[in-house]
């Protein structure tokens, strides 16, 4: 970790830390989280849970040791969340909560790993209590309470810190790791005169971000699947970190400053739209939304699932799990969309169920390409996050009016090259493959 990394986690750490304590009745349970989702992957953390493990119990037995690894963990993970969140861990020790089939049980929990974890991370000043569980009183309508607990603040600087480590990397620059083809068959892959200028825009950008300062610090790929023109977008483990449900990517800092994530608006649906040929209102989900009464976070979920779907064979599936999604939607709601779509954008018929998602993805990379080459030229550091781009604030308004340059000179270049019209042979391709594949392991498997 160089100089400015420990002062951009130092500088975030003090902002978290200044809120004191969170409100006594904001709290949450255990939840099972991603480590990379929340910055707990670096070999800093690694570190502490290992040395954590080696206090928690004294069993010789691997399997055991490994359980109250995994407790410790989910915990971890858990302090991290409510640092950003501001909110108290709840963390029961009352039998019930461990019995069969209960959620605890589910995480890997017992009555005696979860004390045992608490009395550890107490005495080793991880966290710290804030209110002591109690069992219901005879009073009616009282309810027994879990103890609560929240993040030190020696824990938040050494989360703060694990977030700023560098990730590495940056040394790996050939082009193969730049610019990656995934299932590709070796006749697919495309010459390199057609993707060689875009190695050497993301080997610039990337020497030129290495001098600056972000959380999850690592260089930035692209990379492309089954065949040219479909996936694509520009990744990195920036874009990893946790944001809808909590915005712990938004609470960091690039470069100590604070972050703006200028984006497009209903992205792949206005692509889309403009590739056949018509056009949007400026906030076209707001007669759907006013139609069904549905959220636009609901509409989006739907609008996404047609659009990544290859087949309208897919239709069905879709609208009967669409309850079980992050942002549930019920068939009929399903339903309802799809019919205010048809009638308020007819066009969409050509769109959902045709495998425009993935396509797009690949558009979405160019649009990427020219944003990376113009930070470097105009010196704004910037990370690609999906369809959006996280920059300083200060940087945000002259990066958006970048933004709406590089989506037009891609849409108005794929219409050209007939962008449409030319990957539309991969979808069934694709589907063939995955058949082909799908029955080579259900053959495999029965002669096993």
């Amino acid at each position: 970790m160089d100089q400015a990394q420990k002062d951009n986690a130092a500088q975030l750490a003090e902002i978290i830390i200044t809120e004191g304590e969170p409100d006594k009745n904001s709290s949450t349970r255990l939840l099972r989280l991603n480590g990379r989702s929340i910055g707990a992957s670096s070999p800093q953390f690694e570190d502490l849970l290992n040395e954590l493990t080696g206090k928690v119990t004294k069993s010789t037995n691997q399997v055991d040791i490994d359980s109250h690894r995994k407790c410790l963990k989910i915990i971890l993970n858990n302090l991290i969340l409510c640092g950003f969140r501001f909110v108290w861990l709840s963390l029961p020790v009352n039998s019930p909560n461990f019995a069969e089939g209960e959620y605890l049980r589910w995480l890997g929990f017992s009555r005696k790993r979860m004390e045992r974890c608490i009395e550890l991370l107490q005495a080793e000043n991880i966290m710290t209590i804030g209110r002591a569980g109690f069992k219901a009183g005879n009073t009616f309508g009282t309810r027994a309470k879990a103890s609560q607990f929240y993040p030190t603040e020696d824990f938040i600087r050494e989360t703060c810190e694990s977030l700023y480590h560098d990730f590495g990397g940056f040394d790996n620059d050939a082009d193969d790791d730049l610019y990656r083809f995934k299932e590709f068959e070796a006749d697919d892959i495309p010459a390199y005169e057609g993707y060689g200028y875009k190695i050497e825009t993301i080997r610039r950008y990337n020497a030129y971000m290495h001098e600056h300062s972000w959380a999850m610090k690592n260089p930035t790929h692209i990379t492309v699947k089954d065949f040219d023109g479909r996936s694509g977008r520009a990744t990195n483990y920036y874009q990893s970190l946790v944001q809808r449900r909590v915005p712990i990517r938004k609470s960091t800092l690039l470069d100590g400053e604070e972050i703006a994530e200028p984006d497009f608006s209903a992205n792949h649906l206005r692509m889309a739209t403009h590739l056949v040929g018509e056009e949007l209102p400026s906030d076209p989900y707001m007669v759907i939304a006013v139609e069904t009464e549905l959220t636009r976070p609901q509409i989006k979920s739907v609008v996404t699932k047609c659009m990544g779907a290859s087949t309208l064979s897919q239709k069905g599936y879709l609208i009967a799990n669409s309850h079980k999604e992050t942002i549930p939607v019920s068939a009929d709601e399903f339903r309802m969309v799809l019919a205010s779509f048809e009638q308020n954008y007819p066009w969409t018929n050509d769109i959902f169920f045709h495998d425009f998602g993935t396509r797009l993805q690949y558009l979405e990379g160019r649009i990427a390409l020219y944003m990376m080459d113009w930070a470097v030229a105009e010196d704004v550091p910037l990370l690609a996050v999906h369809d959006a781009y996280a920059v300083k604030e200060s940087d945000e308004e002259r990066t958006y009016e970048y933004m709406q340059h590089a989506w037009n000179m891609t849409i108005l270049e794929a219409k050209v090259d007939g962008f449409i019209e030319n990957t539309e042979c991969t979808v069934s391709r694709v589907l063939d493959r995955k058949r082909a594949e799908k029955a080579r392991k259900a053959k495999k498997a029965k002669y096993k």
